[in-house]
C-alpha cells in the first residue's frame, strides 16, 4: 500500500506493508496527502514502512520525512524551529528543542495553525514560509491546529528562543538584538552553506525584519500568552 504525499512540491510515497498501516499514515499525514489529481512526472522519493503502526515505527517515519525536507529544501533557510501561522498569514517561529514544540502545541489550542515542528523552510529571496506540516503529536487523531494554513504569503512576523525553566516564576523576557538573532538561526540551521545567494545576507535580513526575544518560563500555557502579546497584527 502507498500513501502519496506532497513535500515542499515533490512527489514523496510512504509504503506500508498492509492496509491499516497506510490508513494510520493517512491520518498522520493528513496535512501533506497529494492531491488524488496530481501527476507527477519526476520519480518520488519513497520511504519504507515495516510492520504494524507502532508509535517507534511512526517516530522513524517523521524523522525520515524531516530528512526528506532537508534534502528537497537545498537552498532555503532551514532552521532547526517550530512554526505557527494566524489566519491573518503572520508567522512566528520558535526556536529550542523540544520545548519549541510544546510551545508551538499550546499556540496551535489557541487558535493557530502549523506549518511546520521540526524544520522551518524558508524562501532564500522572500523569508516566506514554505509550509511542511508534520505532526507534533503521534496520534493521529490528535490534530492541534484549529485553523486551516492561511492562503496568504506566510510572512516571519515573531522569532522566540524558547526555555522551559521548570524553577522560573512567572514568565521571563529578553530582547535578543538582531546580529545575536542571526548567529542563533544560523547556528540552528541546515545546510547552511547551501543558501541561495549566501546565508550571511539571508540571515541579515531576517534578523532586520523579525523581532526576536528570549522566553524562559515553567508554565507553557503563560508562554503561549506572552507569544500571543508579542505577535505583531500588522
Amino acid at each position: 500500500m502507498t500513501v502519496a504525499l506532497d513535500v515542499l512540491g515533490r512527489p514523496v510515497e510512504v509504503d506500508c506493508e498492509d492496509p491499516e498501516t497506510a490508513r494510520v499514515v493517512r491520518l498522520l499525514l493528513a496535512d501533506l496527502l497529494a492531491s488524488p489529481a496530481s501527476d507527477r512526472l519526476d520519480e518520488p522519493e519513497r520511504i519504507p514502512v515495516q510492520g504494524p503502526p507502532s508509535p517507534a515505527r511512526l517516530a522513524g517515519l517523521v524523522a525520515a520525512l524531516e530528512d526528506t525536507v532537508i534534502r528537497l529544501g537545498a537552498g532555503h533557510l532551514m532552521p532547526r524551529a517550530a512554526a505557527v501561522a494566524r489566519s491573518d498569514g503572520s508567522v512566528a517561529l520558535l526556536c529550542g528543542e523540544p520545548d519549541a514544540s510544546t510551545l508551538a502545541a499550546a499556540l496551535l489550542r489557541r487558535g493557530c495553525a502549523s506549518l511546520s515542528d521540526g524544520t522551518t523552510v524558508l524562501d532564500a529571496d522572500t523569508l516566506e514560509v514554505l509550509p511542511v506540516p508534520l505532526p507534533i503529536s503521534l496520534e493521529p487523531a490528535g490534530a492541534l491546529s484549529t485553523i486551516d494554513v492561511p492562503a496568504e504569503p506566510l510572512e516571519p512576523r515573531l522569532l522566540v528562543f524558547a526555555e522551559h525553566t521548570p524553577d522560573a516564576t512567572g514568565t521571563h523576557l529578553d530582547v535578543v538584538s538582531g546580529g545575536e538573532a542571526a548567529y542563533l538561526v544560523g547556528s540552528r540551521s541546515a545546510r547552511l552553506g547551501d543558501v541561495t545567494g549566501g546565508a550571511l545576507p539571508v540571515l541579515a535580513r531576517l534578523a532586520r525584519r523579525v523581532p526576536a526575544y528570549r522566553l524562559r518560563y515553567a508554565d507553557v500555557a503563560g508562554a503561549a500568552e506572552e507569544v500571543l502579546r508579542l505577535w505583531p497584527t500588522d
